[in-house]
């Protein structure tokens, strides 16, 4: 998704697990910013096609949705977070994706279709960054090309950073000439994760994978897989 603010000439890039949700809610409750696009954009089979919620600027200019004269004129925010940590909260986000399939009709209908959510099968996480991103075996003989990352902050003029997501919100702000500072409530946290640093669900393949696949971003934003918190214990 994004949300534009015409009086503030901002839109924000919502990409996932880096805050979005709760930046969003103050974009809409305080500055009245609005969606783009308005509602999810489906197949003809009723599955989503572009998301209100998850889309990235060459996916709104190719559509239509901002055209070029207008982004000339907007400032661009998006949120980005070091993606070995990101990657967990992915890994755990599978959980509710899979309870919102199983038990909410309206919610398997717009993410599957009419196909029936699979079993959810115990999976650790290396296995799960393995499949995601390498594939199996026969995967590549199949034709099955393993996915790639969506880059939310192509394109963007301001980065904001989920580590220090407070400091770049007011000082995006700033720029946007509203002074004083706008606070960002907590919302949306990944609970299932029980606060489990993120370091604990690496192996060392597991961080090799992440490592390659992730590479672009981690040298751009200068990421680096930190230590262990200490008392923490290893995967």
């Amino acid at each position: 998704m994004a949300l534009i603010v015409p009086d503030l000439h901002l839109l924000f890039i919502m990409a996932p697990h880096t805050g979005c949700t709760a930046i969003g809610e103050v974009l809409r409750d305080r500055f009245g910013a609005r969606w783009v696009p308005a509602e999810d954009i489906l197949r003809p089979d009723g599955t989503v096609r572009i998301p209100r919620k998850h889309t990235r600027l060459p996916q709104l200019l190719a559509e239509g949705l901002v055209t070029k004269e207008q982004r000339s004129g907007l400032i661009v925010a998006a949120g980005v977070r070091n993606p070995f940590d990101e990657e967990v909260s992915h890994y755990k986000q599978r959980e509710r994706d899979y309870r919102a399939r199983r038990d909410d009709p309206d919610a398997r209908r717009r993410l599957a279709g009419d196909r029936p959510p699979p079993d959810l099968k115990p999976i650790d996480f290396e296995t799960w960054l393995r499949r995601r991103y390498v594939g199996r075996p026969w995967s590549r003989m199949l034709g099955r090309i393993p996915r790639r990352p969506a880059d939310f902050t192509e394109g963007a003029d301001a980065i904001i950073r989920f580590e220090r997501l407070q400091s770049d919100v007011d000082a995006l702000f700033a720029r946007l000439g509203v002074m004083g500072g706008v606070p960002i409530p907590v919302v949306n946290p990944t609970g299932t994760r029980e606060k489990r640093p993120y370091q604990e669900f690496y192996t060392p393949r597991a961080r090799e994978i992440v490592e390659t696949v992730f590479a672009d971003r981690i040298q751009r934003y200068g990421y680096t897989f930190d230590p262990l918190p200490q008392g923490a214990s290893p995967a």
